[in-house]
Order: structure tokens, then sequence, then C-alpha cells
């Protein structure tokens, strides 16, 4: 069986993809908050070759194909139902899932760790790539973006480093008219212009402290408000941030959020110095 399944909801575009276990509720930021839906509704667990779904003593129940459960093994296209909310469970063949463009490596360590990329990428969550410059973290995180289901959305790069505060701000959440001087008309940022994509955050250690607090309400609310606006958008993207900066450091120097931090390193990647795989220098490989 397929490592690879994902759940699609009713009314939702992007599936929610996971791959040993999965608690169903409106503790999980995919699914809108219902007063039917209990914080953990309903639990789904892989087995040896197959995967159930467990109720956990919900208020209104789990449904599997219009009969309310306890427990029960899913097949591919079953019908679950968790108070208004409808999911589609679905699996995936592992091969349709590697597409061109995972990087190799000749350093067999490296190589390895490079073959969990696929399955990385079939996660909402955000990932942190760590590594000295020259590394590759680019690559990583475009290999994350042609693995994932959002593939055909847009992959859009900002370098935190490489602009002033003010203009940092617009380019992540955009700009209305007249909000600062230069600001001719309004603008979309970044957030809003990968939406249903990746947004790859380079040099997230190197964001201005002041701007970090907003980035962090953007990813925790998942909405985002324009430089001079009143008024808030909801965002659709996922997050890739990668630095060659020491976080840990930067936070004990008061210069890096920790909160920021923990948010977003739920996956970390850390990419080694081609010193440590001279193997590599000449070129990275792709399949």
């Amino acid at each position: 069986m397929s490592n690879h399944v994902y759940f699609k909801m009713q009314g939702q575009a992007e599936p929610l993809a996971f791959h040993n276990f999965l608690v169903i509720g409106s503790e999980n930021t995919f699914f809108p908050y219902h007063e039917s839906l209990d914080p953990r509704h309903a639990r789904v667990e892989k087995k040896e070759s197959y995967f159930v779904i467990r109720d956990l003593r919900s208020t209104t129940g789990t449904f599997v194909n219009g009969t309310r459960i306890l427990e029960a093994i899913l097949q591919e296209g079953d019908c679950i139902e968790v108070g208004p909310t409808q999911l589609t469970f679905h699996t995936i063949n592992s091969k349709s899932m590697e597409g061109s463009g995972r990087p190799e490596s000749k350093n067999i360590s490296w190589n390895e760790q490079l073959k969990s990329i696929p399955q990385m990428a079939q996660t909402q969550f955000p990932v942190l790539i760590l590594g000295p410059s020259g590394s590759g973290k680019e690559l990583i995180a475009e290999s994350l973006h042609k693995h994932s289901f959002r593939r055909n959305g847009p992959f859009l790069r900002v370098n935190c480093s490489a602009l002033s505060e003010t203009l940092i701000e617009s380019e992540l959440f955009g700009h209305v008219k007249g909000s600062f001087t230069g600001a001719i008309q309004d603008r979309k940022g970044a957030f809003e212009a990968a939406r249903g994509g990746t947004l790859f955050l380079d040099e997230i250690g190197d964001l201005p402290y002041g701007l970090q607090a907003k980035l962090l309400r953007a990813l925790e609310n998942n909405e985002i408000r324009p430089v001079g606006s009143d008024k808030t958008h909801k965002t659709d993207i996922r997050i890739i941030a990668a630095t060659h900066k020491e976080l840990k450091q930067k936070i004990t120097e008061g210069e890096f959020r920790a909160d920021l931090y923990y948010r977003l390193n739920v996956i970390q990647i850390n990419s080694p110095s081609l010193l440590d795989r001279m193997e590599d220098f000449d070129q990275l490989l792709f399949r």
C-alpha cells in the first residue's frame, strides 16, 4: 500500500496530506470551526498495511459512508462525515508522486536524507532549511514545491535580507496607494502572489525584528494586512524558510523571536556544506 494518503474536503481546494496518523477536529486549522465539531473528534492511524479511523468519543459521532462508527478500516474513496465536514479518503501511487527534480547527492549520507523530500513535500507544515550559503537550500525548497500538492501553483522567492524594513513589509504583505512615499498604486505582496502555491522566505534570519511579529501573526491566523490598509485578507500558501544564520544564537541575543522560530521549525532540513560533501562540488545532480 502507498504511504501517500490524503483527505479531500468538500469545498476545499487543497487536499490534506498525511502519512502515519491524523487527528480530525477543530484543533486542526485545516478544518473550519463548527460547534458540532469537537477539538479532537476522530483519529486516522496507519496500521501494518491499512488505515483505520477511530471516533474519539465525539459529541455528534463519526460516520463512514453514512454509517456511524466507533472504528473502521478505510478504503479508497470512502466518505467520512464529522459534524458538517465531509471528507473523501484517497491513496496515491508512490511512483506517480516521484516527478523529476528531486536533488541527488554523490554523498551517500546526504543522498539518503534527500530521498525523504517527496514524503516531506506532502504535508502542509512549514519547513525550515538550515545550512551555509551555497549548500543548495533554494534547490531543496523548489523540490519540495514540485513534489507537493501545490506544484501547479506558483513558487515565489523573497530574499529577506535584500530590502529595507518598509520595502520588505510591502514585498510580503502588499500595500495600498499612498501608504508610503512611492506607493503610487495598490500592490499585492508575496503572500497574495503565491496564493495556492509555495512562498520561499530566503535568509529568514535577516528579517527585521519589527516584522517578525507581523509574519508570526500571518502564519498563525492565515491572514495578512497590506501596508496602509484597514482590511485583512485570508492566505493560502505553504511557507518554506531558509537561513545560513544560527537562529538559536540569534534568539539568545534577542534578535530573533523564539515563537516565530518554533512556528517555522515544524520540519527541519539541514543542508551540509559542500566542504563536507566534496563529491558534489562540480554540480548538483537531478533526476
